[in-house]
């Protein structure tokens, strides 16, 4: 149904005439290309740990985990709605950067860092009331896995934080090769630490793999554009409109 819509939208518009330039499809290509593997890679991540846990424990475990990890995982509600406030600010102000917008960005990435640890906060507070009243008692022990489920996505916001800039600057390859990273780098923790630490190892996994993701692409971000991280004074003073 979109799709007839927008194709008769865009025809009444005159967006469907012209020549097909060889040119923008290559351009778009390169583009998108990267963020297919960087989607598979969020994929391999989400479902691994799932896989190892019914392979290394027992399959009821990687049930009770799947419970704790969706509950975990609220944290991206508030992720995605910030996000869609978040990027048209960024790339407006990284379109003609000066000293106060990069102070903005900062302010801006500091209040998503606080909103995120009030949301973590909140929902492992709530999650054993959550579990008491709408789990079934058998699934109960998924609360344990919340913690260490939710942080990782703190940390996996974080990673999108900083992607923005990646797409400003047009360097999408990047995000193709941190999606090999984590995808590496979270089968091999989850083989690890459920070796060590029984299914909980797999949140742990987790957490580490999307921490580890997120401080890779803060040095990588550093060196296209250096912010003032630690001018306080200035940060706390500047307004962001």
């Amino acid at each position: 149904m979109f799709l007839i819509i927008g194709a008769i939208y865009f025809h009444k518009q005159g967006f469907l005439k012209g020549r097909v330039k060889l040119k923008y499809i290559k351009e778009g290509i390169q583009f998108g290309s990267p963020l297919i593997l960087h989607g598979l890679g969020k994929f391999v991540v989400n479902q691994s740990n799932r896989i190892f846990i019914a392979k290394m424990v027992s399959i009821n475990e990687a049930g009770i985990y799947s419970i704790g990890y969706t509950i975990g995982s609220l944290v991206m509600i508030l992720v995605n709605a910030y996000f869609n406030f978040y990027t048209p600010f960024l790339m407006e102000r990284l379109s003609d950067i000066t000293e106060e917008r990069k102070l903005q960005i900062v302010k801006m990435s500091y209040l998503y860092g606080i909103g995120c640890l009030l949301t973590l906060a909140l929902i492992v507070f709530l999650a054993p009331l959550f579990f008491r009243i709408f789990i079934a008692r058998d699934y109960y022990n998924g609360v344990r896995y919340v913690f260490w489920i939710a942080l990782g996505y703190c940390f996996w916001g974080g990673y999108m934080l900083f992607s923005g800039f990646i797409f400003f600057f047009k360097k999408n390859k990047i995000l193709g090769w941190l999606a090999v990273f984590n995808v590496v780098t979270s089968i091999l923790f989850n083989y690890l630490f459920i070796k060590e630490f029984g299914a909980l190892g797999a949140a742990y996994a987790t957490a580490l793999s999307f921490f580890l993701l997120f401080v890779l692409l803060i040095i990588i971000t550093s060196r296209f554009i250096p912010l003032p991280w630690l001018s306080y004074q200035k940060i706390r003073k500047v307004k962001l409109f």
